[in-house]
């Protein structure tokens, strides 16, 4: 081309990519919203191919589907289907969990439901160890639960503060038990 005319192709500047460059780091996974999955997936499995990341992640569902059983139901179909297009792709679906996926319907806590009636072969985790025990349940139970479907943990300690309100801790400093 000539100069000052670039195609498409040689003027798409990607500055994560260039900082990925610049600094040696590789990009392990991401959070995206799971909007973005659903109507942009080709461009979104370009964009990781580019950065060579093979863990493409949905930062949380979407919170209207966390509102009814339903819903959550509706959720982890549509995730399958989305899995299935990025394992095609060679990459893995994960996800990434908060507090409110401890919520029960039927007796049932949604990150049960997430676990139990997603394919293990297309929907994968991110566990956040503070999220996990700020919902009441044991980060190391669920690495261990979790395993060969958690390729990203996010090990984050978790503390009291002086108001008696749970807080993020400094690694080390906080009430979990992280040698478990």
């Amino acid at each position: 081309t000539k100069p000052g005319v670039y195609t498409v192709e040689e003027f798409n500047p990607d500055p994560f990519l260039d900082a990925l460059d610049k600094y040696g780091l590789i990009c392990p996974a991401t959070h995206t919203s799971f909007t973005e999955y659903e109507e942009n997936l080709d461009a979104l499995i370009a964009r990781h191919q580019k950065w060579g990341c093979a863990h493409p992640g949905v930062g949380a569902m979407p919170f209207h589907f966390a509102e009814s059983e339903e819903g959550y139901r509706e959720f982890a179909r549509r995730a399958n289907a989305v899995g299935k297009k990025l394992k095609d792709a060679g990459m893995n679906l994960i996800y990434h969990n908060h507090a409110f996926e401890f919520k029960k319907y039927n007796g049932r806590r949604i990150i049960d439901m997430l676990v139990e009636d997603t394919d293990p072969e297309l929907f994968g985790f991110i566990m956040d160890t503070y999220w996990v025990q700020y919902g009441g349940g044991n980060p190391a139970d669920f690495i261990r639960r979790l395993s060969g479907r958690m390729k990203v943990c996010h090990f984050k300690d978790y503390k009291i503060d002086s108001e008696n309100k749970p807080d993020f801790a400094e690694i080390g400093t906080g009430n979990l038990d992280l040698d478990e």
